[in-house]
């Protein structure tokens, strides 16, 4: 792929030449070459000129030498109109749902929490769109009714509790509970949980126990932490797990993953 012209963009007020590259987004600065840089594509969020027609920002999340990942933004400028073209704009849908076991003692937190990475779903241009859970068992009374063809993925702020009670991701769907269990759940009370089951769904860790977030991140090859939960979510990276049933003559059957 040939280099956007160097007279294009301007980088730090340098003119620079910007090429997209199997690895990502490579900017050179002849001028400043201690401003070369190659923005990996597993890091960048999304992209766009909301502030400025003639600036395209760029979002990204880098990983530190630690790695914990760490926002970034990179501005474009074009220096002339000529050749602009209209680019298409992807929008993705999150449902949250919070589950508050007492009152809004439970629920307040993980809104809280989510808050810290609101920006980064945002810099990725997808939609949220958030169900805070009224009572206990709510989420899986959403889980077993939500249009699934709505959202591209569902998306847990809470424990493993939650997953576990009910829930999808759209563009990822969000639940905001104790109990991650109670999302699957409800998902395999539908009709049609064959085609439900297979929606992404995510957690964002908010709940005493959050082993399930912990595996999944470091099998991803991410350091766990909160924001990069999130990362995992908005770059969407699923990775199948096994679901195992428990039936018994006197319960109704058990979930587990």
């Amino acid at each position: 792929m040939d280099d956007i012209p160097a007279t294009t963009f301007l980088v730090a007020g340098r003119p620079s030449a910007v090429s997209a590259v199997t690895d990502g987004l490579k900017i050179v600065v002849p001028s400043k070459p201690f401003l070369n840089t190659l923005l990996k594509w597993d890091d960048v969020l999304g992209a766009n000129n909301s502030q400025n027609p003639t600036t395209v920002t760029v979002h990204t999340l880098g990983k530190a030498s630690n790695g914990k990942r760490y926002a970034n933004i990179v501005a474009l400028v074009a220096t002339k109109n000529d050749g602009q073209q209209e680019v298409e704009r992807w929008v993705q849908i999150i449902t949250f749902f919070a589950d508050p076991t007492r009152a809004k003692a439970t629920v307040l937190p993980c809104v809280k929490l989510f808050q810290k990475v609101a920006a980064l779903f945002a810099h990725a241009n997808i939609h949220v769109t958030k169900v805070l859970t009224e009572r206990a068992a709510h989420a899986m009374e959403l889980a077993t009714a939500i249009d699934h063809t709505q959202y591209d993925a569902l998306v847990i702020v809470g424990g493993d509790g939650v997953i576990y009670e009910g829930g999808p991701i759209n563009p990822p769907s969000c639940v905001l509970q104790s109990n991650t269990f109670i999302v699957v759940q409800g998902l395999m009370q539908r009709p049609d949980w064959a085609d439900v089951i297979q929606i992404p769904l995510a957690i964002l860790p908010a709940g005493g126990g959050n082993g399930l977030a912990k595996s999944l991140t470091e099998s991803s090859g991410e350091v766990y932490s909160f924001e990069n939960c999130a990362y995992l979510a908005i770059k969407g990276q699923p990775q199948p797990l096994d679901l195992a049933t428990l039936r018994t003559f006197v319960h109704a059957p058990l979930l587990d993953l």
